[in-house]
């Protein structure tokens, strides 16, 4: 995401929007959306081009940036911090059979799987702890910057699973989408030229 040259009245604009038409629509409502909520405003203080000459307002611009920038790091890792305490606090989790609970659901399942879901086999329970762990140590293994890519390949996994195993797709995609902020801008300027994409705007 190219960020702008100075604070963007269009993008605080975007952010307002989104919360109150999402707000709007209580059905719509999940953990994603949220989050969304959460990184576009954090996005706004997101400044291009702070390589000009020092003052006090690039100053101010550089700080807002890396406060913005590592404020979305550490909304990631509280999201997955919470919600791995909250599973350590039930029951389903930690023994083992919360993804066959969840694909019990008529909503979250189709009868196939409801009807594999009935047997728990090792791979739903293998899910439910991979899941577990990952979430509680999402906010340690992060910062390590040689296991990084390892560990977010592991949540890409998981999340893709939530997006078209369980079917809450939007959650699953916005949360596969929020590792983009982990890349460094080496590689993904290297990407982008690989795929087409001209990086001196960016």
């Amino acid at each position: 995401v190219c960020a702008p040259n100075s604070f963007s009245p269009s993008m605080f604009s975007v952010f307002f929007l989104f919360v109150n038409i999402h707000n709007a629509n209580h059905e719509i409502s999940n953990g994603g959306l949220n989050l969304v909520h959460q990184l576009l405003f954090l996005h706004v203080f997101w400044f291009r081009n702070l390589k000009e000459k020092e003052s006090r307002i690039i100053a101010l611009k550089r700080l807002l940036h890396n406060l913005s920038f590592y404020g979305v790091w550490l909304q990631l890792c509280l999201l997955y911090l919470s919600a791995g305490l909250f599973k350590l606090a039930g029951d389903h989790w930690l023994v083992g059979d919360a993804i066959a609970h969840v694909l019990s659901i008529e909503e979250y399942s189709l009868p196939w799987r409801m009807t594999i879901a009935e047997d728990n086999p090792w791979w739903m329970r293998f899910a439910s702890w991979l899941t577990l762990f990952y979430q509680i140590l999402f906010v340690i293994i992060i910062w390590i910057r040689k296991w990084r890519g390892y560990f977010l390949l592991i949540g890409t996994i998981i999340h893709l699973g939530i997006a078209f195993f369980v079917g809450i797709t939007d959650f699953g995609m916005i949360m596969v989408l929020s590792y983009l902020i982990f890349i460094n801008d080496s590689s993904s300027r290297q990407v982008l030229r690989r795929i087409g994409i001209k990086t001196n705007s960016f």
